[in-house]
């Protein structure tokens, strides 16, 4: 009789590293997965992370946008309608960053690699846990957002590899 132990710690060296992929820009995240070098790009999840949409933002928006005193005269100025904006993002950061901790906590992926703009890179980076950035492989700094798998597939067959 087989020692139960010594063969799943066998199958465990044998199996295939599973890569996921996130990709993401300030307003939404797809989470795919790849289990090797000339694999295809599958979904993850079956669901993308989104942020509030537009017509939610524009309620958000006034005619005027606020004001405020300075804080060392008698001035006055407008806030910037860009604050709001972009601290939405760095919130739907956030929760990107999240839901990658949880999928690194349920261990559902070996590596990672993270596709999304500049700013978004940026945001990222502040919001993934020490546990998280360790299974970063890769970082690609582009929208393909709007890619599909297919298309993914072709800007990302590189870094797949390492």
């Amino acid at each position: 009789m087989r020692n139960p132990v010594h063969q799943s710690e066998r199958e465990g060296q044998m199996s295939k590293p599973c890569t996921w992929i996130c990709v993401a820009d300030g307003t939404r995240a797809r989470f795919f997965h790849c289990d090797g070098p000339g694999r295809d790009i599958v979904p993850a999840l079956n669901y993308m992370l989104a942020a509030p949409s537009r017509a939610h933002n524009l309620q958000m928006t006034t005619d005027r946008p606020g004001r405020a005193f300075d804080s060392a005269g008698i001035g006055r100025h407008a806030y910037d309608e860009g604050d709001w904006q972009d601290e939405e993002k760095c919130r739907f950061a956030g929760r990107v960053a999240a839901q990658l901790d949880r999928a690194v906590l349920a261990q559902k992926f070996d590596r990672l690699v993270v596709v999304a703009p500049p700013a978004m890179m940026g945001e990222l980076r502040k919001h993934i846990s020490d546990l998280t950035r360790r299974m970063v492989v890769v970082e690609v700094v582009k929208d393909l957002t709007h890619a599909t798998p297919r298309e993914m597939q072709s800007h990302l067959s590189e870094a797949l590899i390492h």
